[in-house]
């Protein structure tokens, strides 16, 4: 959808036959290139149901997983994914309900994983076995029940089937339970404890407001690290509306090259409702050319509606290319801490009984900052 999108705004907006890239196909998979990155088997503190499994990408592209399942236990349960395309070097949240973590789901299906164990098989339409996870059936590799730390793949090119290569997850990534809880997990996101390859490009959220105080209009830059070559970009990016009102967002410099470079840039709520912001660019260069290194994106502007805590997140159909397609990124989710807006007292209140019935006289110092 989103390179339909960004593609439809460059013929909308100018004739410029160069200025199209092409979109890549979903691929066929081979054992390895799909892979059970991270279990929460143990579900979280608010709910020991709450269960969630991450699939990753280790390929630069997307693989259709309609009709792909996960085996549990030599058939005792069969998980099947009734459609969705995991994108090159992304993330595919399967969770047992949306409730489950804040993350929006790429897939709700009906888990329950065993706190003694399960062997898992990842496959494809066909059958054929794509990653295997535990396959004795025996204890967790990894994860703690207590205090429900998930269990974290440390390279996703090594065997899920190794014991070695697996750990507790050391650091959560911001997101929350139903009720709140924090999750000792990264779920839809790089895991804390990954030692592979270099991941290559990587796109996050740049929060510019110290903890923003209710009522505060503020702005976070979306930005990218390690990029070789950018030629467009696609984003989703989900917020809570009840916490936050999107007001704007602008183009950054990264793919202008600080406005020598024209531009097709398009933002906007989709289907105009709140709750998720599609943000889309290319650049019109011809010949063809992309650019290369550290900037930002684009920017976004909100208004912090309540005190709470909160997460950004880009959902699974961002993208970020070259002119040969999708470039394999990790995309960062963020937390924003909206603070309570605090007035000073008024002080020396006086009352006094007033010359008509029923009436009280009132006086008192005001602070510096005024009062409403």
């Amino acid at each position: 959808m989103k390179r339909l999108f960004v593609t439809l705004s460059l013929l909308s907006l100018v004739f410029y036959p160069t200025a199209t890239f092409t979109v890549p196909l979903a691929h066929a998979a081979s054992p390895g290139s799909i892979v059970i990155n991270e279990i929460a088997w143990m579900g979280s503190a608010d709910s020991a149901t709450d269960e969630w499994i991450e699939l990753y990408n280790t390929t630069g592209s997307d693989i259709d997983l309609t009709n792909w399942t996960i085996d549990d236990d030599n058939g005792d349960a069969i998980y099947t994914i009734a459609g969705g395309i995991i994108s090159g070097n992304g993330y595919f949240l399967i969770e047992d309900t949306e409730e489950a973590v804040s993350v929006n789901a790429n897939a709700i299906i009906n888990i329950s994983l065993g706190n003694t164990g399960d062997s898992l098989v990842l496959k494809d339409e066909t059958g054929q076995a794509i990653d295997i996870v535990n396959s004795t059936g025996g204890a967790w590799f990894a994860g703690e029940n207590t205090n429900k730390f998930t269990m974290e793949r440390l390279d996703p090119l090594a065997s899920g089937d190794d014991m070695a290569n697996w750990s507790n997850n050391t650091s959560g990534s911001g997101a929350t339970g139903r009720n709140g809880s924090v999750i000792n997990g990264t779920p839809g996101s790089q895991n804390s404890v990954y030692s592979g390859g270099a991941i290559g490009t990587v796109v996050s959220f740049e929060t510019l407001t110290v903890n923003p105080v209710e009522g505060d209009i503020f702005t976070i830059n979306v930005q990218t690290d390690n990029a070789n070559d950018v030629l467009s970009y696609g984003f989703d990016v989900l917020y809570d509306d009840t916490v936050l009102q999107y007001v704007s967002a602008q183009e950054g410099t990264f793919l202008n090259e600080n406005g020598t470079v024209s531009t097709s840039f398009q933002e906007g709520l989709e289907n105009g409702n709140p709750g998720k912001i599609v943000v889309g660019s290319s650049r019109l260069t011809s010949p063809q050319s992309g650019t290369s290194g550290f900037g930002t994106l684009f920017e976004l502007t909100f208004q912090a509606l309540t005190a709470t805590t909160t997460q950004l997140t880009f959902d699974s159909t961002s993208f970020i290319a070259d002119m040969s397609g999708d470039i394999a990124a990790t995309f960062d989710p963020e937390t924003i801490i909206i603070d309570a807006a605090s007035v000073d007292p008024a002080t020396n209140l006086n009352i006094i009984e007033g010359t008509n019935r029923y009436e009280l006289d009132l006086t008192w110092d005001a602070p510096a900052s005024g009062a409403d």
